[in-house]
This record gives structure tokens, C-alpha cells and sequence, in this order.
């Protein structure tokens, strides 16, 4: 997301995207732009620990896993699915 943790930013993604704040969530590894810009809006907001090329091995094969449902889901909220999956 641009311009975060500014609420117009967030807001203009949400609304291209047409959710509100209390519908959606933000997943980030930065206190103030992620978790705090998601919060002053009313977003939901899931904090990932930062990690180096020193982290655990795990988190970074988790991560490689979690990129392709990621992908999925922004295909399906860029195709108009609802909560039910359907357009």
C-alpha cells in the first residue's frame, strides 16, 4: 500500500478496491505505517515479525509458502469475489 500510514492511502486502495476499513485487514512487518496505519482507520491489522537474512530458516519457508495464497487472494478481490466466492 502507498502513502501509509496516512489514511488517505489506505482509503484510496479500499475504495478502488470497494471494502470498507471494518471489512479488510493489513498484514505488515512495521509497527507505525502497518499496524498503526491500519488501526487509525479501523482495518484490522496483523503484525508479521520483521525478518534479516539471518531469521530462521522456518520463516523464510514459510513465507515462500504464504506468497502464492497472497497472490491468490488479490486475484480474487481484484475478480469481485465476495465472502461466499462468488462474483
Amino acid at each position: 500500500m502507498a502513502a501509509k500510514p496516512r489514511k488517505s492511502g489506505f482509503m484510496r486502495v479500499l475504495g478502488s478496491l470497494g471494502v470498507a476499513p471494518r471489512d479488510a485487514a493489513h498484514a505488515g512487518d512495521q509497527i507505525i505505517t502497518d499496524v498503526y496505519g491500519a488501526h487509525r482507520i479501523g482495518m484490522t491489522a496483523i503484525y508479521i515479525d520483521p525478518i534479516g537474512p539471518e531469521g530462521p530458516l522456518s520463516t523464510h519457508i514459510q513465507r515462500k509458502v504464504l506468497m502464492p495464497i497472497l497472490n491468490t487472494v488479490r486475484k480474487l478481490v481484484g475478480a469481485g469475489a465476495t465472502r461466499e466466492g462468488s462474483p
